[in-house]
């Protein structure tokens, strides 16, 4: 406790006298007034961290807000007047063009599904229109297109079905050849061999070394070193044909000049072409066309217009094949010795044209 202690000492004083024995001197001290407080002293230095005190003691039970209603109340407040709209921003420079992105990698060949189920038999259908029977019989012609797009037939005549242009077969050296104009021209299947032979011990094979089948080709040229076309690539080089049906008969007009001849009078034309008349393969065989045949008017002229197939699967076209065309003639000098003539440029200059004509009914 702070304060100030007074100090007093009672003394007789006389004469001196002598030196007495030393005695132990008794001191009260009494207590002094409280004194006033002290100013401030400088603050001491930081002394160490307390011991942790004990856990206090439970809290009471706070009041429990839903967020919904609290922000409800916090949000809600006075709606603003609208501001004023604000100045249209300069239109910026175009940007860069972008770098073309790369190409995508080949998606995987989806799995082959399952055949579905066979369905209900359909309700029967309401009976047909009556119609006309047709007066007189029918005529079946073949329409070749020598591309590998299937034809149409022409005006005033029916499909019948479609096909591949089957030219001629060679057999053991023997060739036997098909009218392109008749329905045996136009098989619906194709095969690189789609004969057998067959002998007396009962036993049919397929020869792949002495037996050929030709057929119509189209214009899609072969690729460069390959030797023979084979499987799938074999689709785009043969020609596809129709068998049509017509009501009257159908004929095919030469003119042996480089002009497109007329149909006789009461004749409708089907199509023009060019004058087919032969052609041979392997061993010198072939086989021709009848020239009242519409098969002897193609539509378009190829100098071999045919390609040779064999039974190990392969086709091709061979420097021993020769096609054969009616030639066009100057009919002021018809008695004459012929003259040859090449025309390496533009051939079918040099050959008759023609046109098949159906009979008006």
């Amino acid at each position: 406790m702070s304060g100030t202690w007074s100090l007093c000492v009672f003394l007789n004083i006389s004469p001196a006298g002598q030196r007495g024995e030393s005695v132990d001197a008794i001191i009260h001290a009494v207590p002094g007034h409280k004194g006033e407080p002290g100013e401030s002293g400088p603050l001491g230095p930081q002394g160490h961290p307390g011991l942790y005190g004990a856990p206090g003691a439970p809290g009471e039970s706070g009041m429990i807000f839903h967020s919904q209603k609290l922000l409800s109340i916090v949000a809600a407040g006075c709606k603003g007047s609208q501001g004023q709209a604000g100045k249209k921003g300069p239109i910026g420079n175009p940007g860069l063009k972008g770098d073309q992105g790369d190409r995508g990698f080949p998606g995987l060949h989806g799995a082959t599904g399952a055949r579905g189920t066979v369905g209900i038999k359909g309700i029967r259908g309401p009976p047909g229109p009556c119609e006309e029977t047709r007066k007189g019989g029918s005529f079946l012609f073949t329409k070749h297109s020598q591309r590998h797009l299937i034809p149409e037939c022409p005006t005033g005549s029916e499909r019948v079905y479609s096909g591949y242009s089957l030219l001629f077969i060679n057999g053991n050296n023997r060739a036997h050849g098909q009218d392109l104009g008749t329905l045996g021209s136009c098989l619906p299947h194709f095969s690189t061999m789609p004969f057998l032979f067959c002998n007396t011990e009962h036993t049919c094979r397929y020869a792949s070394r002495n037996d050929y089948s030709y057929w119509l080709s189209t214009d899609t040229p072969l690729p460069d070193g390959v030797p023979f076309i084979s499987e799938q690539g074999l689709k785009d080089y043969i020609s596809r044909c129709t068998v049509c049906e017509a009501t009257a008969n159908v004929i095919a007009i030469h003119s042996q000049t480089t002009f497109i001849p007329d149909c006789p009078s009461g004749w409708d034309s089907l199509w023009s072409g060019y004058s087919f008349v032969m052609e041979t393969g392997v061993g010198a065989e072939g086989s021709g066309q009848p020239l009242a045949s519409p098969g002897s008017c193609l539509e378009h002229f190829r100098k071999i217009p045919f390609i040779e197939c064999h039974g190990r699967g392969t086709c091709n076209y061979f420097i021993d094949a020769y096609s054969y065309w009616l030639a066009a003639l100057n009919p002021y000098d018809m008695f004459s010795k012929p003259m040859p003539q090449i025309n390496k440029d533009n051939p079918a200059s040099l050959i008759s044209h023609c046109r098949v004509c159906m009979k008006r009914l």
